[in-house]
């Protein structure tokens, strides 16, 4: 995590960590699939067929899905933009107005995975993920840290 910018108008935080670690995980599964195609072609197993299939159709979510990888936020402008991009270059912000912030929270995961998960609620009642693959002690300071901004004009 970095700040790149913290005015009293402007928050800028940086996480790459994240889609670093996507892209981790889809070069992962992509050596995956290429050992289930061996398997299949050495040993023409179903089994061997069924990971492979699996293995190429999360590889390509993994490269595909869209990670939050930086936070700005402008007091000038009244908006919260996520900025997402995938391991394919492709970007997307989601732009948010100050105004329908509810909170930004760190939800601890009790399943296996991603050890805890930061959101941002709006008072709408839905929300955006913010990180999920940071530890859950820099998910508190980027909470924090943003939750601090909001609050404090």
């Amino acid at each position: 995590m970095r700040i790149l910018k913290s005015t009293p108008r402007q928050l800028h935080i940086e996480f790459p960590e994240e889609c670093t670690a996507q892209a981790t995980l889809g070069i992962v599964f992509v050596i995956t699939a290429l050992l289930s195609l061996g398997l299949v072609l050495m040993a023409g197993g179903g089994e061997s067929l069924f990971f492979l299939v699996l293995s190429i159709v999360v590889a390509v979510y993994c490269f595909l899905e869209k990670i939050p990888y930086a936070c700005l936020i402008d007091r000038t402008a009244a908006q919260l933009s996520i900025l997402r991009r995938n391991s394919l270059g492709q970007q997307q912000s989601l732009i948010y107005s100050i105004n329908d912030i509810d909170t930004v929270t760190v939800i601890r995961n009790v399943r296996r995975g991603r050890p805890c998960s930061t959101n941002v609620c709006l008072k709408s009642g839905g929300r955006s993920r913010l990180m999920s693959y940071q530890s859950c002690a820099t998910q508190h300071q980027v909470a924090d840290r943003i939750t601090t901004f909001l609050q404090n004009p």
